[in-house]
Formats: C-alpha cells, structure tokens, sequence
C-alpha cells in the first residue's frame, strides 16, 4: 500500500509478495484488514474508496464507494470484518456495513 497506489499481499510462508489486481486504485491506501476465516482482505483509502480482495488469488474482488466515509482522514477510515465476512467503514456520520450476502454492496 501507499503512493504508488498499489497493494500487495506478503505470503510470510513462503516470504513471497504479490501484487493485487483486478480494480484500479487511485488513492493511498490506509487500512487493511483480513477476514476472520483468512479469506479476504480489505483495504481502505484516503478517498473513500474500500476494495475487498481475496487472499489466496491476490484479485480484488470488489470495489465499493463509501459516500460518507471522511475522506483523507488518516485516523478514521479503519475497515474491520465481523465473525460472518460482513466489512464495517466509518463514516461521517455513522459505520456503514458492507454486507458480505450482498457482494459488500451497503
């Protein structure tokens, strides 16, 4: 994560690193967190933008807008996933879930 506005996932087995594809990002990157069944991650951004990713293929699988996240907030935009796979982002106002039933759609 960082300026270069890309994302890759450190296999500490293996000491292996990959770069995520499969959405384009155009932000800095701030937070990460990984499911709690190791299967996904999810990355937030300065810009609002969260991306879900899978971690065995390194392939972001969705990308979602969170409309009232603070943007460019370094100490808010922390994502975190429940004990089901569903993504929670705070926002301005309120924490948006992400549904994991409905592709992480709000």
């Amino acid at each position: 994560m960082g300026s270069t506005s890309q994302v890759f996932v450190y296999d500490a087995d293996s000491k292996s690193t990959a770069e995520c594809k499969g959405v384009e990002i155009s932000s800095e990157g701030l937070f990460v967190c990984v499911s709690p069944d190791d299967k996904n991650f999810a990355v937030s951004f300065k810009d609002g933008t969260v991306v879900v990713g899978d971690l065995e293929s390194k392939i972001f699988l969705y990308k979602v807008q969170i409309s009232d996240i603070v943007k460019g907030s370094n100490h808010i935009n922390q994502c975190s996933f429940d004990n089901a796979g569903n993504l929670y982002v705070p926002g301005k106002k309120n924490i948006q879930k992400c549904s994991k039933a409905q592709n992480y759609g709000i």
